[in-house]
């Protein structure tokens, strides 16, 4: 499954894989003149031992629902700052309502540890991430 699939972040207790995936990395790192041996060489303090993640994260406990609004200003839903610090606002306890000329959609899901949700939602937007967009420019 593809979901088993994991890629290694750089250090010196990775085993990377012998195949192209190797000379991938090789390479994204000799354009700063680093060496797969540079992790094991630096000094203790700034030491990497690597970590190996999961390429795709299924999300857990997914839920949505469609919130019409009218004010672009109005903030629709809760942050995680806002339950932090028991900000309480008493629109948000229900976000769902009837009325509003313009729609959103509230997504909510968990993910495991060290998984982010940016290129899902890049992906569903089709807009542009600034790394990919960085990249696309290094290579012209």
């Amino acid at each position: 499954k593809i979901e088993d699939v994991v890629l290694p972040l750089p250090g010196s207790e990775i085993l990377y894989p012998e195949n192209e995936m190797k000379e991938v990395f090789k390479d994204i790192l000799s354009r700063d003149n680093i060496s797969l041996d540079f992790f094991e060489e630096v000094q203790k303090e700034y030491h990497l031992r690597g970590e190996y993640r999961n390429l795709i994260a299924k999300p857990r406990d997914v839920s949505h629902q469609i919130i019409k609004y009218d004010d672009d200003t109005e903030q629709l839903c809760a942050t995680d700052i806002d339950k932090i610090e028991g900000r309480f606002f008493p629109n948000m306890e229900h976000p769902a309502r009837e009325k509003g000329e313009k729609k959103a959609l509230l997504v909510s899901f968990s993910l495991p540890s060290s998984s982010y949700a940016t290129m899902f939602f890049r992906e569903m937007m089709k807009e542009k991430n600034e790394v990919v967009v960085g990249l696309e420019e290094r290579r012209k």
